[in-house]
């Protein structure tokens, strides 16, 4: 309201609590201050299709389940002889729907859901200990795979045994996906819109500028197929889209 954002939020989805979360909303929103850039989108043209629940998922039982946390166990003790035990194996799943809707018409609805192996071992060389975690996520039952994270936990929990301290120095570095991911996490923050707009990002001013190698593109694409993150649309009600942040190292 008045490009002011308020916020509320309910457990209880009766028509008065309903009722009472818009109107205490609106309130709220009139206690901070007001941003220019606030404002709500309108209707869209379509939202994708998109395959990201799997209504099969409730319909496999609980042993079914808890076997597939057995095998995941089973496969990293066998991994390596040097995996010395398992701290802990699970599996675990969960299911989301939402519904979007605003006073300019904008109405969505999307339904999703995951499921998940994962352990957690202890490695030792007889001299020292390390531990490892790993799993495996998807959005199908049937796509889970307890033999790659069982061996990929087994591989953490090693990799590390022997290891020694190296002298300072300039070189090469071959990075794992998982350490390149929480990378990427951090430099993910300064292309939001919001850091943008608010003068927080280290790349502000630098549009159609030099900013990694040549060799370096990337890309925010909500609408690939079958990946946890993708959606028909983002919190807002926008159409997600493939969007190209960094193309052979400029800034797009």
């Amino acid at each position: 309201k008045d490009k002011r954002l308020g916020f509320s939020y309910s457990s209880d989805f009766s028509t008065t609590a309903l009722d009472k979360m818009l109107h205490q909303a609106v309130i709220n929103a009139g206690y901070n201050d007001r941003d220019e850039a606030n404002h709500f989108p309108g209707p869209q043209p379509g939202y994708r299709d998109m395959a990201l629940y799997d209504a099969t998922l409730g319909q496999r039982s609980l042993a079914d389940k808890e076997q597939l946390a057995v095998q995941t166990e089973q496969i990293a003790l066998a991994a390596d002889k040097r995996v010395v035990r398992i701290e802990r194996a699970g599996y675990e799943e969960g299911e989301t729907e939402i519904w979007l809707a605003n006073s300019n018409g904008l109405a969505g609805y999307q339904r999703g859901s995951y499921c998940g192996v994962y352990a957690l071992a202890l490695g030792s060389d007889g001299q020292a200990q390390e531990s490892g975690s790993a799993s495996d996520i998807t959005i199908f039952y049937d796509d889970l795979s307890p033999e790659k994270a069982g061996r990929l936990t087994a591989e953490r929990a090693v990799q590390l045994l022997g290891a020694k301290p190296v002298k300072t120095q300039v070189a090469d570095l071959v990075l794992d996906p998982y350490i390149t991911m929480q990378m990427m996490g951090i430099a993910a923050a300064a292309f939001s819109g919001e850091a943008v707009l608010k003068g927080r990002s280290l790349f502000n001013g630098k549009w159609g500028e030099s900013v990694a190698s040549p060799l370096v593109t990337l890309i925010d694409d909500g609408t690939l197929a079958d990946r946890l993150g993708s959606a028909p649309f983002d919190g807002e009600g926008v159409s997600c889209q493939r969007t190209v942040l960094v193309e052979q190292g400029i800034l797009k």
